[in-house]
């Protein structure tokens, strides 16, 4: 039971459009998808984060854990800030595709 004192202290919303809240430990991104959608990603990623270099992402190269290296190693204190982006980001595609898998379904049940 966790009590007032030890509790973690409320985390902010995942982007500006996702209203729930994933505490660092509970974040899971699928690391097959993270690979399969790493172009878009980096480019995302680099308009928003441009501390990371192209050796940077050559490093990385669609592994999350070497990801998670490199943004530690260029923003140190500012880290969780890129992981929570990145989860996010995630969590937006993910959404998107559940809600194309049932406009198809609807669509060819009628």
């Amino acid at each position: 039971m966790i009590t007032v004192e030890n509790a973690d202290p409320p985390r902010k919303p995942l982007g500006t459009t996702s209203a729930h809240f994933c505490p660092r430990e509970e974040a899971n991104i699928d690391k097959n998808k993270f690979k399969g959608t790493w172009h878009e990603f980096k480019g995302e990623l680099k308009r928003k984060w441009g501390k990371l270099t192209d050796n940077d992402l050559l490093e990385c190269e669609g592994d999350y854990e070497k990801f998670l290296g490199v943004v530690q190693k260029r923003y140190g204190e500012q880290k969780d800030e890129v992981q929570r982006w990145a989860d996010d980001w995630y969590s937006e595609r993910e959404q998107e595709e559940i809600r194309r898998r049932h406009e198809t379904i609807s669509r060819n049940q009628v």
